[in-house]
């Protein structure tokens, strides 16, 4: 996916006005997803993604535990945003990540998050990735 395609999704998905409050959001959601993963898995994804926005990722990941409502807390701290709103965000990155990669490394992602983690890849309802098709 291309870097245009990408942020505009995001723009689109999370009702946002411009490509640079979409570029808060990215950074935000994907330095808390940083933190979240283990491993070299930060960079499998940045190596799938848009030049401008593959130093989001920071690897190795930290691996720390934390549930999904942290994981919006934490984003919502990082653009100065309510919860809610920071979430809504956080999700239409995560979903558009989903799109950007492979399959095999959009399962990769879902194997080290619970299950509650499922909801980062709703936006307004709709499921965007089926899980049966996330194979390598």
């Amino acid at each position: 996916m291309e870097y245009n395609q990408f942020t505009r999704l995001v723009v689109e998905r999370a009702g946002l006005a411009s490509e640079a409050e979409a570029l808060r959001a990215i950074d935000a959601t994907l330095a808390t997803l940083s933190e979240r993963l283990a491993g070299e898995e930060p960079a499998h994804i940045a190596a799938q993604l848009p030049g401008p926005i593959k130093p989001f990722l920071s690897s190795p990941g930290r691996a720390e535990d934390f549930d999904v409502e942290t994981f919006f807390n934490r984003v919502a701290k990082r653009e100065g945003l309510p919860s809610e709103q920071a979430g809504r965000h956080a999700r239409a990155v995560m979903a558009t990540v989903a799109e950007a990669v492979t399959g095999g490394e959009a399962a990769d992602i879902m194997a080290q998050l619970p299950v509650e983690y499922s909801r980062l890849f709703i936006v307004g309802g709709d499921f965007l990735s089926n899980p049966e098709n996330w194979t390598a």
